[in-house]
């Protein structure tokens, strides 16, 4: 079973101890002022911060007072602590990840497309070609011999609606080949890997 467990949490980023006196006990310098931050998290990783809260609590007497049951004073000694107490950097260490993960993901994308436009200006037998077809379904076709600029592909005789299915097609082997070939000019090959028409090609 997949589960993807996120929500938001607080980490206490800044912490006081005030000259004020506890409102509840009376005892004089004894109120801490905490500062938390909270963020977004995905799999207990931080995504991004999204607010700061403060909650004061007396060391004597462990009265607790969040943002609104403070008075006033407690409230501009948040203030001022808030301003100073800035966000951690590992707050936005999701954010980081998944940038770095896209900028892996497009690096890898330009590899391959750079790749197939060096397997189709100087194709091989044997090469696979994953075709999308004008009727929007996926097929292959399997180089069988060169002559010149004219390149003689076998179509695979099976089709699919999903690109997911081409895997299944391969796995079918050379068998599900058909024994004639079709013949294609380089140019016509690289124009179709331009226009997306090749998605893929595949070389042992």
């Amino acid at each position: 079973i997949c589960m993807i467990v996120y929500g938001s949490k607080g980490n206490l980023i800044g912490s006081e101890t005030l000259l004020d006196k506890c409102s509840y006990c009376g005892t004089n310098g004894s109120v801490q002022m905490n500062v938390f931050q909270r963020y977004i998290h995905l799999f207990w990783i931080p995504f991004f911060p999204i607010n700061k809260i403060g909650v004061s609590q007396c060391n004597h007497c462990q009265q607790v007072l969040s943002y609104r049951q403070m008075p006033h004073a407690l409230k501009n000694a948040y203030h001022n602590l808030k301003v100073t107490t800035k966000t951690p950097i590992y707050m936005f260490t999701g954010l980081g990840l998944l940038i770095i993960l896209i900028i892996a993901v497009m690096y890898s994308s330009k590899q391959d497309d750079k790749e197939n436009m060096q397997y189709v200006n100087a194709p091989a037998k044997g090469d696979i070609y994953e075709v999308k077809i004008t009727t929007g379904k996926y097929t292959l076709y399997m180089v069988d011999q060169l002559q010149g600029d004219t390149v003689y592909v076998r179509l695979n005789d099976f089709k699919t609606n999903k690109i997911s299915g081409i895997r299944k097609i391969k796995e079918k082997g050379t068998n599900a080949y058909s024994k004639e070939t079709v013949g294609f000019l380089k140019t016509e090959l690289k124009d179709m890997l331009v226009k997306g028409e090749i998605i893929d090609v595949d070389r042992e």
